[in-house]
């Protein structure tokens, strides 16, 4: 789906998406962990342009008064939308497997709790940002770990984050057996300077 954030701040895959950025396209094909995100704790202003949002995404003048005079310093608003773009529907046509679920709906599915219990959600570990507050620009970081525990996830929160505070991240990837940015059978040397959002 296509998340932008209209008040307030939320953070996804180990990025905080604020008002300022542009729409995100996140990915979480069948299969996949929930896409989950967490609020920050701050304490904004409302933004002054958004009940000019609103009205131009057609929400009725009284209802778009109504929903700014509710908010609070601390409320958040995310418009979410159904990614329509050519290539799922290749995808959905040339792969056997079933990747994206069906539905009838035409806006992404959605829910809002608290994270309690076992849900299959991008779990961050206390220990990932006591690393990341130890990491300097010349720093070196070697992931490695038996099969499905967690080293592609981390390798994308640890991304996402370092690219709140750098242009661009070197990555050597030596796992030719599920690599993260080229074709299985190979090893890579990547520069990224683009957030990753999908989850595994």
């Amino acid at each position: 789906m296509s998340v932008t954030v209209l008040q307030g701040e939320v953070q996804t895959f180990g990025y905080t998406l604020t008002p300022s950025l542009e729409d995100v396209e996140l990915y979480s094909p069948r299969g996949s962990a929930f896409l989950l995100f967490e609020t920050k704790d701050f304490n904004s202003p409302i933004q002054p342009d958004l009940f000019d949002i609103l009205c131009k995404l057609q929400m009725e003048i009284e209802d778009a008064k109504e929903f700014c005079g509710s908010l609070l310093p601390s409320s958040t608003v995310i418009l979410r939308k159904r990614i329509l773009q050519n290539h799922f529907k290749f995808l959905q046509k040339h792969i056997s497997r079933q990747v994206f679920l069906k539905c009838e709906y035409r806006m992404p599915r959605c829910v809002f709790r608290n994270v309690i219990g076992n849900w299959n959600v991008l779990k961050i570990l206390n220990k990932w940002n006591e690393l990341i507050d130890l990491m300097k620009p010349s720093s070196k970081t070697l992931l490695c770990g038996g099969k499905r525990v967690g080293k592609s996830t981390m390798l994308r929160y640890l991304i996402n984050q370092l690219l709140m505070k750098h242009s661009e991240v070197l990555v050597i990837d030596l796992d030719p057996g599920r690599p993260e940015f080229t074709v299985s059978g190979c090893v890579s040397v990547t520069v990224v300077n683009e957030l990753i959002w999908r989850t595994q």
